[in-house]
């Protein structure tokens, strides 16, 4: 099992933040390598996304369930994947939310997820897990900053 927390503080107020990372279409061009396909008749969302392990690159082809709690800022996504060359699987639950700063009207963001790993890449995908997911949120925290207006985030572990 793969544990994760980032954090991280976006200078503009929750209700911009939230806007923008409660929603998929909007999501999807904050992540590098993701595309999303559409969402099925029950309510999941298509996709897929490409990442590189040092000189190998795997695109995971993925199926996810997003809940959302508008009031609270806050929501759960739940995801399959599956590799499309090597039949490498992934699942994950993520969940993420959306809090004010003390200090001012800047926003915190919270990311926390479990990802199982099985198949022939595991190992690979488990090694450069850390480096990749870092890199994925700092990425994301900027893209996501840029689309509220404000400047650059801050990244906090």
């Amino acid at each position: 099992m793969i544990d994760i927390r980032e954090e991280f503080e976006v200078a503009a107020s929750p209700d911009a933040v939230w806007k923008i990372i409660s929603d998929p279409y909007e999501v999807v061009g904050c992540v590098p390598g993701a595309t999303l396909i559409g969402q099925k008749e029950d309510g999941t969302y298509e996709g897929s996304i490409g990442v590189k392990f040092g000189p190998t690159s795997v695109t995971f082809q993925t199926v996810v369930a997003l809940e959302l709690n508008q009031q609270a800022r806050e929501g759960r996504i739940t995801s399959q994947s599956r590799d499309k060359r090597g039949g490498t699987r992934s699942k994950a639950t993520t969940t993420f939310s959306v809090a004010p700063r003390q200090e001012d009207n800047g926003s915190k963001v919270l990311i926390q997820s479990g990802v199982e790993i099985s198949g022939p890449l595991a190992g690979l995908v488990e090694t450069g897990a850390t480096f990749v997911v870092k890199r994925l949120v700092a990425v994301f925290a900027e893209r996501l900053a840029k689309k509220c207006g404000a400047g650059e985030p801050e990244q906090h572990t």
